[in-house]
């Protein structure tokens, strides 16, 4: 069955004598979530708890705690728009380019360092984003022991 607090916290999973028990996923107002065994209405058994913001916990829990071993994963990491920072950064396209005497788009290749140019500022866009995403550092499992 179901269940919806008035705090937008929900469970949806067995009962047993109107407590949460057995297999059922809770999910907390705030978006964290625990998904695996309950017991008298509290994490008991195996589960995963996920927090709002991506961060992974995958262990046991015994009467509400987590016990034993289990893996943790990190939140990935975020990136933050600036609109400032982008003005600026077109700024300095434009004077680059005004400069150079043409309209391509002139940039800093993010590998080198070197000035580049293109005449298609959509490729020129996508080749820099694809370059900045694989950048990013795939968060890796950490093995945690819960004393």
């Amino acid at each position: 069955g179901e269940y919806r607090w008035v705090d937008r916290s929900t469970y949806s999973g067995e009962w047993v004598a109107g407590k949460m028990e057995g297999r059922g996923t809770y999910v907390w107002g705030n978006g964290d979530r625990f998904d695996g065994q309950w017991r008298s209405g509290v994490e008991d058994g195996q589960g995963a708890y996920t927090w709002a913001d991506g961060s992974y916990y995958e262990g046991t829990w015994t009467n509400g705690k987590k016990t034993g071993t289990g893996y943790y994963i990190p939140a990935p990491p975020m990136l933050e728009y600036n609109p400032e920072i982008r003005r600026s950064v077109d700024s300095i396209h434009s004077n680059a380019s005004s400069i150079a005497g043409h309209h391509s788009t002139v940039h800093s290749d993010d590998e080198t360092g070197d000035e580049a140019s293109s005449s298609d500022s959509s490729d020129d866009e996508m080749g820099r984003r694809e370059r900045r995403e694989s950048k990013i550092a795939k968060p890796k499992r950490k093995k945690i022991v819960v004393r």
